[in-house]
């Protein structure tokens, strides 16, 4: 019987070579089912049709066929079947295993045409809708609700049943047809804004706006399939000449979707386009839309602030049939986990899942969603954008089964989408694109220790073959008690950990094969109890060395560890190391064959958890989607989840836990997130809606060239230059370091910063007040690296300041955490919206992590001018190089930005993965100081903090005031290589690169602040 893989990767073949001249390969095959369509010149001559065909191939293929290792496994097996629409051209004999660059052709009595559709139409059959339970037709109704902690029943007596709702109900979704373009009149915005002006309607800034942004021409036209961007400095209106063209579009009967970055800014805007609506537009519906899992917590921040209208009032009906007096907690509804259980007479009783809870469209649960899809304007956080989805039910499920993307639903339904922070959201794909789980078995028992206890303890497993409980048994096993065993070996000093926090297998291949002076294939036989042979001389290291490979049970690791290193001392005693090795090289090489085998093994591992976990999810296995969850990520979705490294990267990172303990983490990545984002108005649109959409983003930040994580390769629709001399950088002059410091130090080092600060802040805070023209804005902002810095820098200031001036604005991760700080002192960002007429209007020291504060909520005063005095970096904020989510930035901002388009999709594949091992390996055999990574990668990580700080700065320059950022952390000035040197070699950068000017010119403020940095730090160091 052929699989969904089997008929997919057909498709994809017929597809390539339909599309690709001269004879096929399976590469070509490999790309354009990789989704890499984007430097394919191709693509642009292809038909709507043909185009369509393949977004729609790339919508309904497994994922795991983007990766071309599976796909290239999965095309053997096709081309084995007889029925096989495909031959080989190269005899099979001369092939040991099938390989990327082997041709094939459609078989002469076939049309190449119907191959593909004939696919098609099987790979849309596919998809069809499970079994689902019915509800008994007459007598009670028994519900269970199974999770890993407990079992909740619920009892609906048979005199009960007519309260139940009819079945088969679903929400109607209506496709909206294609666009070519969509225009704005100067005019008619120009109108909208007079008349909020007029209405104070939420402010009078509307027509002010609309001339700072608009400029002078009377019309503007985008068109669908392309994605544009906005660029305009912080504080000059871009979000309310975003509300006007919402409005303006939507009262033409163009339904639009706005995406904003969080929670906070989802509440503000929908509460500012309602506003706006009922002056300019009474009847259009303005709806949020976000994750279902947040509506009790959002539901609960609604009440709090007493907001009218809301999607939020629901509540479960099935508690007032629970078997138990307790409640189910808000937010733990089985709205999508509820099982029926049957019986008939003595027969065992019966468990079946249902699709959804009996009450799901009595209980409120749908409002949100149904109200979005009504809606003439829908706001939704970027997060829900890329990766949210919803089981209700559809009028179209029984043909898409399964969850739904939120941006299914909305590229189906809406034809403009405005994206405000269009940086943030990439950086939003990004950070999804990347994931961490803890392994191991020692401290607080993890998902991963959970699971493997819950396997080991089941026998049998319904719906799960005992092959694959097994194979899952030993992964999980290996991933437990194997990394326990590592750890243990690396804390009592068996070998030493690299000097990168974050290392993988062959992170020292190359000093390996040095040292030993051997090459490749002599470094993989090492590891191999195959018959491959080594040299006489490595024969002793060989046995050792399959040890750490196989982790065979006759020895214990230490005697095995130890033996490693006396075998080390003695072939460097006989010279056959590369030069005379002293006892730290040894240690470095002895450490990095260890970690080689263990490490390689523990891949195996966690690829084959991927591959067995979702089944186990399927059966509803106590924390097997959680793990699941955590072993693949928030992803995004894309039609090329893979992206140009055509894998998911593994490595391994430790965390130390105290002074004598450490964990070990998985940290991974993969995905283009840049071509995730670029490819939603055309690749995404036509696989989901099939047709265009248009996409516009606003943002600051949006471009700036070398900036990895933000500047984002987007139309130009339109540019304002930024306003100069509205940002000064100032060293404070302190002498605490703070960034770098060693870890276990890293507290006190915050709490010195802190006493030191104290007088300086004091004064500052008494010379704005004194100053009638900042005397409103008398309040500074000061920012850490983290959560947990910024919560101890506020303590300490607390501490010290004689008022409850002092504010500690939570993190999202930290809001519900206990912390010492009294109530007073403490704010969560939602109170950001309201601050000036909220409780904490008073505190004039504000204390944040760094990157939430940067993407706020805007902190002004009723005139709509900033109410921050100054800003000040408390740490020097350089992240650590072994970042996931900054060399994935890297990779794929590098990866694009070099590839040139080519017409043959195998040339399209090999070249960008070649760029992007490239940028990975240079990265990876980097050291871990900032100064010696490569200039490239430092270049990168200085313009993304520079979008950061601009960010951040735009807190206070709202309105077009002028502020001051100050540099706190002793690092910035004292540190290997001063903050001053490293803004310098930016700055050359982007003059060589021919981008300085264009830059200067969008964001002057910055660039004005840093070349005056420079220049002053110059002088000082003369």
């Amino acid at each position: 019987m052929r699989t969904l893989s089997d008929v997919a990767t057909t498709l994809f073949m017929a597809l390539a070579a339909r599309h690709t001249e001269g004879t096929p390969c399976l590469a070509d095959a490999a790309a354009l089912i990789a989704g890499r369509t984007h430097k394919w010149s191709t693509w642009d001559s292809l038909t709507d049709e043909q185009q369509i065909t393949i977004a729609m191939g790339l919508r309904l293929r497994p994922s795991s066929l983007a990766q071309p290792a599976r796909f290239v496994e999965i095309a053997a097996i096709v081309l084995a079947d007889e029925l096989c629409p495909f031959e080989l051209i190269e005899p099979e004999n001369l092939r040991p295993k099938l390989a990327e660059g082997d041709h094939y052709r459609i078989k002469e009595i076939l049309d190449v045409d119907q191959v593909i559709q004939e696919s098609l139409d099987a790979l849309k059959r596919w998809h069809q809708p499970p079994a689902i339970a019915k509800l008994p037709e007459s007598g009670n109704l028994v519900f269970k609700y199974i999770t890993a902690e407990r079992t909740r029943i619920f009892s609906i007596p048979a005199n009960e049943r007519k309260r139940l709702p009819s079945s088969g109900q679903c929400l109607k979704i209506s496709d909206t047809p294609a666009i070519s373009d969509i225009s704005w009149n100067y005019e008619n915005l120009r109108s909208i804004a007079e008349r909020l002006d007029a209405a104070s309607t939420p402010h009078t800034q509307h027509c002010a706006s609309l001339h700072n942004i608009w400029g002078n021409s009377s019309q503007r036209s985008a068109s669908s399939g392309n994605f544009y961007r906005v660029n305009a400095a912080t504080g000059t209106g871009k979000t309310v000449v975003m509300s006007l063209m919402a409005l303006d579009a939507a009262s033409r009967g163009h339904k639009v979707v706005i995406a904003v970055p969080g929670y906070v800014e989802l509440d503000n805007t929908v509460r500012i386009m309602r506003l706006a609506a009922s002056v300019v537009a009474p009847n259009l519906k303005v709806a949020p839309l976000h994750s279902l899992s947040r509506t009790h917590e959002r539901a609960g921040v609604h009440f709090k602030q007493r907001n009218e209208d809301h999607p939020y009032d629901y509540a479960c009906l099935l508690n007032a049939y629970s078997t138990e007096l307790e409640a189910m907690p808000t937010g733990s509804e089985p709205c999508f986990k509820l099982h029926v259980v049957s019986s008939k007479g003595n027969a065992k009783e019966e468990t079946k899942r249902l699709s959804h809870c009996p009450f799901l469209f009595s209980c409120g649960r749908t409002k949100m969603l149904s109200q979005a899809l009504d809606a003439d304007v829908i706001v939704i956080n970027h997060h829900a954008l890329l990766s949210g989805t919803s089981r209700i039910p559809l009028n179209d499920s029984e043909q898409f089964p399964g969850p739904r993307s939120f941006i299914e639903l909305l590229l189906r339904i809406s034809p403009v989408f405005l994206i405000d922070e269009i940086d943030g959201l990439l950086k939003t794909a990004i950070d999804t694109s990347a994931f961490s789980l803890q392994l191991g078995n020692t401290g607080e028992a993890s998902p991963l220790v959970q699971l493997f206890t819950a396997i080991f303890s089941r026998l049998n497993i319904p719906g799960i073959e005992e092959s694959s409980r097994i194979r899952l048994s030993l992964a999980l096993g290996f991933c437990c008690t194997n990394v326990d065993q590592l750890m243990n070996l690396q804390q009592r000093k068996y070998f030493d950990w690299p000097k990168k926090e974050t290392t993988w297998a062959e992170a020292e291949d190359g000093y390996i094969m040095t040292k030993l002076e051997i090459d490749f294939e002599t470094l993989k036989a090492l590891y191999s109890s195959g018959n491959t042979s080594v040299p006489e001389h490595l024969r002793s290291l060989r046995e050792n060395l399959i040890y750490w490979q196989t982790n065979e049970m006759a020895s214990r690791p230490e005697n095995q560890a130890m033996e490693l290193g006396r075998l080390l001392t003695t072939l460097a005693g006989s010279g056959h190391l590369k030069a005379k090795l002293n006892t730290k090289d040894l240690q470095r090489l002895k450490a990095a064959l260890i970690l080689r085998g263990i490490l390689d093994n523990l891949e195996v591992a966690l690829r084959n958890l991927q591959i067995e976990l979702p089944s186990f999810a399927n059966a509803e296995v106590p924390y097997a989607q959680e793990v699941y969850s955590n072993l693949k990520g928030r992803e995004p979705l894309s039609f090329s989840p893979i992206g140009p490294l055509h894998r998911t990267v593994f490595g391994f990172k430790r965390k130390p836990a105290s002074e004598a303990t450490s964990s070990l983490n998985v940290v991974a990545m993969r995905g283009d997130p840049h071509g995730t984002l670029l490819a939603l108005p055309e690749l995404a649109s036509l696989g989901y809606a099939g047709v265009r959409r248009m996409f516009m983003g606003f943002s600051a930040t949006a471009y700036f060239p070398g900036a990895s994580a933000y500047d984002l390769k987007a139309k130009d629709f339109i540019d304002v230059p930024d306003a100069a001399g509205q940002v000064a950088f100032e060293n404070v002059g302190l002498t605490t370091t703070v960034s770098g410091a060693p870890f276990f130090e890293r507290k006190d080092r915050i709490k010195q910063l802190a006493a030191e600060l104290w007088p300086w802040i004091e004064k500052r805070l008494k010379a704005l007040a004194k100053d009638p023209v900042t005397a409103d804005r008398a309040r500074l902002l000061l920012v850490a690296s983290s959560d947990a810095d910024a919560e101890l820098l506020a303590i300490t200031l607390a501490g010290l300041s004689p008022t409850p001036t002092v504010g500690w604005v939570r993190g999202r991760a930290s809001e519900y955490k206990p912390t010492l700080l009294n109530a007073e002192h403490t704010l969560v960002y939602d109170d950001l919206a309201q601050f000036i007429e909220g409780v904490h209007r008073d505190k004039t020291i504000l204390v944040s992590a760094l990157h939430p504060m940067a993407r706020g909520h805007n902190i002004v005063n009723k005139d709509g001018l900033s109410a921050i005095g100054g800003v000040v970096i408390c740490v020097r904020p350089l992240p650590a190089s072994d970042s996931p989510e900054n060399n994935l930035a890297h990779i794929s901002y590098e990866t694009w930005n070099r590839m040139r388009p080519e017409p043959s999709l195998q040339h399209v594949l090999h070249k960008e993965r070649a760029i992007a091992s490239s940028i990975l390996n240079e990265i990876r055999t980097a050291p871990p100081a900032f100064g010696q990574q490569p200039a490239n990668i430092r270049h990168y990580t200085m313009m993304n903090i520079l979008v950061t700080l601009t960010q951040l700065i735009g807190r206070g320059r709202r309105g077009g005031t002028p502020v001051t950022c100050y540099f706190a952390d002793a690092a910035f000035t004292n540190g290997r290589t001063p903050w001053a040197k490293l803004l310098s070699e930016s700055v050359q950068r982007l003059k060589n690169e021919g981008s300085w000017n264009q830059f200067f010119l969008h964001h002057n403020g910055i660039a004005s602040a840093i070349t005056h940095y420079i220049d002053r730090s110059a002088k000082e160091a003369r």
